[in-house]
């Protein structure tokens, strides 16, 4: 069982992308975004054939669930939000505030990597805790 916490900021050109050296497993984990501010910004979960199969954008005071390049809901989104993408026995859930806003039909088998993308260089940091990854 792994707990890890790093700061994501945006440092030069005007996209970046990095990938978590930590796996989610279908049983059990979690992302958790706490957003310092609402620009662009891209977090979730890939596997080897769907870039960004569950995810969520923060862009310009708003929650996008995004799945596959889909959007699935839209919510707002102010600083200090904690948004939470939740895999547990391969159902994805995900979390404004504690509360759950959508759940995934989409069933989440196998492992996915954790991915992040920064699209502008006027992001500022955000806090990205993963729990329950494995290297």
């Amino acid at each position: 069982f792994i707990v890890e916490q790093f700061v994501i900021e945006q440092t030069g050109s005007p996209a970046l992308m990095l990938r978590s050296p930590l796996r989610l497993y279908a049983k059990y984990g979690e992302l958790e975004l706490v957003t310092i501010d609402t620009k662009r910004r891209h977090v979730g979960l890939s596997t080897d054939t769907a870039h960004f199969a569950w995810s969520v954008a923060v862009q310009f005071g708003k929650l996008f669930v995004i799945e596959s390049n889909q959007i699935r809901a839209t919510y707002p989104a102010v600083n200090g939000t904690t948004i939470r993408i939740v895999v547990r026995d391969g159902v994805v859930t995900y979390l404004r505030n504690g509360a759950e806003i959508f759940r995934s039909e989409r069933a989440f088998t196998g492992s996915a990597a954790i991915d992040i993308a920064l699209e502008d260089t006027q992001t500022r940091p955000g806090v990205l805790t993963i729990i329950g990854g494995s290297r």
